[in-house]
């Protein structure tokens, strides 16, 4: 069972990996950047002043305690997992399209590009877009991009993905319970 998971999972990523065109490359290296993003975390900055004014302060506090749990225990879970990524796999790097030749770190399971940008997503549709169907639709299109950069770099499978959804969903819901009883956000 778990070989045929793992076979699937390489055929997805081989897959999903295959659609690659020099603008996509480009396109998906500046998606992949945590750089790339300042104008939208400016943006949700800006909701989050507008919701709680001189408070923000608070969520601010909430927002960094939550991308670093969520940071933090992705990589504890890929040192404890020590599934290679599949540019790191000596049977895989030729059949993957690798942009530039970049890799990362050693480990996959799970992405910490998907766990944070999940956590953020979820959070933040919890706190200050619950009845903001736009910008809840904007923070799911936000963590896709950045999630599928990973399998588009051939960076990740889709299951170390999937893994770093899961993970930071969890971690987001508990720090909305935890914001909401310390009055963070």
């Amino acid at each position: 069972m778990i070989e045929t998971l793992k076979d699937l999972d390489t055929e997805v990523l081989l897959f999903l990996n295959s659609f690659h065109t020099t603008f996509f490359d480009n396109f998906f290296l500046v998606v992949t950047h945590r750089f790339t993003w300042i104008p939208f975390y400016a943006l949700l900055l800006f909701f989050a002043w507008k919701k709680y004014g001189s408070q923000v302060w608070k969520f601010m506090i909430a927002v960094a305690l939550l991308i670093v749990c969520a940071d933090q225990l992705s990589v504890f879970v890929k040192d404890y997992v020590q599934r290679y990524r599949p540019c790191h796999h000596i049977v895989l790097q030729h059949l993957l399209h690798l942009v530039e030749g970049r890799c990362g770190g050693t480990f996959g399971f799970v992405s910490s590009h998907a766990t944070n940008s999940m956590a953020l997503a979820v959070f933040t549709c919890l706190t200050l877009f619950r009845d903001n169907k736009r910008m809840t639709y904007a923070m799911i299109t936000y963590t896709l991009l950045v999630s599928y950069s990973r399998i588009y770099l051939g960076m990740h499978y889709p299951l170390d993905i999937l893994g770093g959804f899961l993970l930071g969903a969890m971690i987001a819901h508990g720090m909305y319970i935890f914001s909401k009883s310390n009055k963070l956000a």
